[in-house]
């Protein structure tokens, strides 16, 4: 995540009043991402890993048979947040910088994950941060990322609407959150694999009818009760191409 020090300090301010509230759908809606991105590294060689934005709940405290575990997070408050959690452990480096400006420390430490966590639609220019991560990436590495996927039920029930002139239209969610582009199945292809990646896996999790705004309303209305979101999780059986969010495992391209 690049950018000046006030778009940090407001990225940072609309998490925490995230976090803040009763009841949060954005909060939901970051722990499905989060468990998504578990489930890949407990399915892959995870000695070495580095987690670029890690928010304000890195991942290392919910896995522990790992050797080495990196974070490089732009935002001062949430890199001490890590620093707090890591409870002096010397197996877990916090880095407060953009990745672009330190990734060539990372050339000759052998990582088997890298985790790039609902991070690379909020960067203003995601090639470079591909290209930075493919510069340090070798052979086995892999390579997790998720992004707002421009086809899900909620997008293209709000342009079927007539609410947004294109399901590539920033929402106010997006917005708060400083998304610069909003990715579909075929741009997310095309930008990794024009950054020198091959895709080992793509889909999308979670389907999510309505906005953010109004899940959290109609939950914390009563209309629907909190079941309802294990249920819309399991969906994605039935409709593959239209999870809320996309994500990809990529591996270095011969």
């Amino acid at each position: 995540m690049r950018g000046n020090k006030e778009h940090l300090h407001n990225y940072a301010v609309a998490w925490t009043g995230e976090q803040e509230k009763e009841f949060s759908f954005e909060a939901v809606h970051s722990h499905i991402r989060k468990e998504q991105a578990l489930r890949f590294i407990r399915a892959s060689p995870h000695g070495s890993i580095l987690e670029i934005g890690c928010g304000l709940d890195p991942l290392f405290t919910y896995i522990i048979d790992f050797e080495r575990y990196f974070i490089v997070e732009p935002i001062k408050k949430f890199a001490e947040k890590a620093l707090e959690d890591k409870l002096g452990s010397s197996r877990v480096t916090v880095r407060n910088d953009y990745f672009e400006r330190c990734f060539h420390d990372f050339r000759d430490i052998p990582l088997d994950c890298i985790v790039m966590n609902g991070v690379l639609h909020e960067v203003p220019d995601p090639r470079l941060l591909l290209k930075c991560i493919h510069e340090i990436c070798i052979e086995s590495t892999r390579v997790f990322l998720s992004v707002s996927n421009a086809h899900s039920m909620h997008r293209l029930l709000a342009y079927e609407m007539g609410l947004i002139s294109s399901p590539y239209e920033l929402s106010e969610t997006n917005k708060k959150f400083k998304t610069s582009v909003v990715f579909d199945k075929n741009s997310l292809s095309d930008l990794v694999e024009n950054t020198g990646f091959s895709i080992l896996d793509m889909g999308t999790y979670f389907i999510k009818p309505f906005s953010n705004q109004q899940m959290e309303a109609i939950i914390t209305a009563g209309i629907v009760d909190r079941r309802i979101i294990q249920g819309l999780d399991r969906l994605i059986p039935y409709m593959p191409e239209l999870g809320s969010e996309l994500y990809a495992v990529l591996e270095k391209s011969p």
